[in-house]
């Protein structure tokens, strides 16, 4: 040993790699979590627009259905119960839509669109279906009520008509 030199102190050197190994692994699987994150936020957003663009146009179309120029308002009277194809207004219509809604549903992309919009579009269908009753009862009273004024109406021409004759 050396006298009177004093002791050479060495501080001891951790290995910090596997350290910073640990920490980039913790940083890279937190910044995929958000990346998973974000696009689940997009894939819902994606499916809720393409939904809402099915569900509006099965709309348009329940609303031309109802209202428009082939629209089941239209149909009066007699005409509402006795269709040229024998079957009832409201299967008639509502066979209408269920065609249409298949065809939308054709056109979604993955499950989930269609799972949501078959929810919708049931849900549709029912109010649809719900106000063709209605309107085919309202017409099957007019027409009732017509049909007995006319035959009132008759009735009382046939009275007055014959009202000088000695044969009845």
């Amino acid at each position: 040993s050396v006298s009177g030199v004093p002791a050479l102190v060495v501080p001891k050197i951790d290995n910090v790699a596997p350290k910073q190994l640990v920490q980039t692994g913790q940083a890279i699987q937190g910044a995929s979590v958000d990346a998973q994150a974000i696009y689940m936020d997009q894939l819902r957003e994606a499916n809720a627009l393409a939904v809402n663009e099915a569900v509006t146009s099965s709309k348009e179309f329940l609303l031309d259905k109802t209202y428009g120029e082939n629209g089941f308002t239209r149909v009066k009277g007699r005409d509402a119960m006795f269709r040229p194809d024998n079957k009832s207004l409201s299967q008639e219509y509502s066979d209408q839509f269920k065609e249409h809604a298949q065809t939308v549903r054709d056109g979604l992309r993955n499950d989930a669109q269609r799972r949501e919009y078959d929810r919708l579009a049931s849900q549709m269908g029912l109010g649809f279906e719900t106000d063709l009753v209605k309107h085919t009862a309202g017409e099957r009273h007019n027409w009732f009520v017509s049909n007995v004024k006319g035959s009132i109406e008759v009735g009382q021409r046939e009275i007055a008509l014959s009202a000088g004759d000695p044969e009845k």
